[in-house]
């Protein structure tokens, strides 16, 4: 026991991010980096997984642990998209609250972005949040690259 204590005091680690914060690494200019293809997630499939597990997982599980309140939805009734639905990002349940709370019709139709660094650093991370809140990447620092993604990922 006192062996995997040390192991876990030492360091030991789930994944290959560094433990500096990007926040205090030295500058280095930008690398251009590959854009993850996330238009499959809008695929008649992927919309059906999705919903399956945001109803039937994420839904109960959210509800469960946060006990929201939902209000207001009668403000969408003859709202004409494009809109945005912003959170104030407490934490990475903001995302399952806000696409849980919507109505279906206007959960199917939301593109949620997610940061580029953190989402779509490794593949499997970046198919998960794709398919399961339809996301797309969107460098934090903005740019074109942010701007025609937006414009694409919301053809739905």
């Amino acid at each position: 026991m006192i062996d995997e204590i040390r192991e876990v005091a030492s360091g030991w680690r789930w994944t290959r991010r560094p433990l500096v914060p990007r926040s205090a690494e030295e500058w280095q200019p930008a690398r251009d980096r590959r854009e993850f293809p996330t238009d499959w997630a809008r695929t008649p499939v992927a919309k059906t997984v999705r919903e399956a597990v945001l109803s039937y997982g994420f839904k109960p599980l959210v509800w469960t642990e946060t006990e929201p309140t939902v209000e207001g939805l009668d403000h969408l009734d003859g709202l004409e998209p494009p809109v945005m639905f912003v959170a104030n990002h407490a934490s990475h349940m903001d995302t399952p609250l806000v696409l849980c709370s919507l109505p279906k019709a206007w959960r199917q139709r939301t593109a949620v972005a997610a940061a580029a660094d953190y989402f779509f650093d490794v593949w499997w991370r970046a198919a998960s949040t794709a398919l399961v809140f339809n996301t797309f990447p969107i460098d934090r620092a903005g740019g074109k690259r942010a701007t025609s993604t937006a414009r694409r990922s919301g053809r739905a």
